[in-house]
């Protein structure tokens, strides 16, 4: 899929097309899984394309449009790596707010790293990507959330807790290990990891009784967001009333709903503000361009994802002397003052790499929390902060 957001105009391609750049545009490219029978996300589109025309109806930067480009993943390893081949082949300035998921190897990755593109504002989906060196994420990764699912549970008491997780795919055992380790460093010495299995037991009612034995009194959800909605129905109904705690991204608000009251009390946490923080003047800024330029567009944690990377990458740019990809690695490689768009921590770069072991692209290792109260996310106090510090990363 691609979008020319300079004329408003939009085509459609195959992994393999591509669009002309409009004469004195910026050219930007991305990549989502827009279409797919497993997993699909066309909210994060129209997040991306709302915050380029809201940036170049108010003059672009420095006068010049953004042009942007998106290409349909399909949320599929082959799908993503041709992507990432045809980003490289037509030369943007940089990759921005990407979904990169379906491959875990890092090859989507060192393609755009032998580019010498860089990566900004993405949402770091993999280790791959937080090890690569031309990417620079919004905020704190996949690695955050986990993290911060564990602070929320330990702030709000917890003694003993349960990772539950759907299955024992090698990206849930990976979180379930962060999470667990990081439950431990916060003093919760009393740590089990239940995996319920779906084909054998789809309500899930012997892996809430699991989860829930033995005086349970926290439980860090890592699952898919369908299977995330169906472990809190089967918990309630065990008769579970402790804490529970998942990352927001496996908790979207459409699963909220469809709980009703079983959501009451979960808390969440988020590495962008929730979109319900209507006192935080970047989430005004992000409703007030879903309504104007993508009316019919969900607003969710996946479009303003998409349209946080895009401001980022603007206010980026506007530091920068050139907009070529290489004189943008020059530039972010050298941002002292933290730049604020108000849906994610302050961000800046230097002297912010390789403080994160293991992940050495996290620049803004933040998360903020909230919980869910009649069917919305009502945020907690205290902003955004650092749960690696808590963990001691």
């Amino acid at each position: 899929m691609a979008l020319t957001a300079c004329s408003s105009k939009e085509t459609t391609s195959s992994p393999g097309g591509g669009t002309v750049p409009s004469k004195g545009a910026i050219v930007i490219s991305s990549a989502a899984p827009l279409t797919s029978p497993v997993y699909e996300v066309p909210e994060y589109k129209a997040g991306l394309k709302a915050a380029v025309d809201s940036i170049n109806a108010a003059g672009g930067v420095h006068g010049h449009d953004l042009q942007l480009n998106v290409c349909d993943t399909q949320f599929t390893v082959n799908g993503e790596i041709g992507c990432a081949r045809q980003i490289a082949a037509a030369k943007p300035s940089a990759v921005v707010a990407p979904f990169f998921v379906a491959d875990q190897s890092g090859a989507v990755f060192k393609i755009l790293a032998a580019a010498g593109i860089p990566v900004i504002g993405g949402q770091g989906g993999s280790p791959a990507e937080m090890n690569s060196p031309v990417v620079y994420p919004l905020g704190s990764a996949f690695m955050g959330p986990f993290e911060g699912a564990a602070e929320g549970i330990a702030r709000a008491g917890v003694t003993s807790a349960t990772v539950l997780c759907d299955s024992p795919n090698p990206a849930g055992s990976f979180a379930t290990h962060l999470i667990t380790a990081a439950l431990k460093q916060r003093g919760i010495a009393n740590v089990k990891n239940v995996t319920a299995y779906p084909a054998s037991d789809p309500t899930f009612a012997t892996a809430a009784a699991q989860a829930t034995s033995g005086g349970v009194n926290g439980i860090v959800l890592d699952a898919n967001s369908t299977d995330n909605a169906k472990l809190i129905k089967a918990l309630r109904a065990d008769g579970y009333t402790g804490k529970i705690a998942v990352p927001a991204l496996l908790l979207p608000a459409q699963s909220i709903a469809a709980l009703g009251a079983a959501a009451n009390g979960v808390i969440l946490d988020s590495t962008t503000a929730f979109t319900t923080d209507t006192s935080n003047p970047g989430i005004k800024a992000f409703l007030a361009d879903m309504h104007k330029y993508q009316p019919a567009a969900a607003v969710d944690d996946a479009s303003l994802q998409a349209w946080g990377g895009v401001e980022l990458f603007a206010r980026v740019a506007n530091l920068a002397k050139a907009y070529d990809a290489a004189s943008l690695i020059t530039t972010l490689d050298h941002i002292s003052t933290p730049i604020d768009i108000d849906v994610a921590g302050p961000w800046s770069v230097l002297g912010k790499l390789n403080t994160i072991k293991g992940f050495s692209r996290i620049v803004n290792p933040t998360v903020t929390f909230g919980t869910i109260k009649g069917g919305k996310v009502v945020p907690q106090p205290g902003g955004f902060s650092d749960p690696f510090t808590a963990s001691g990363n």
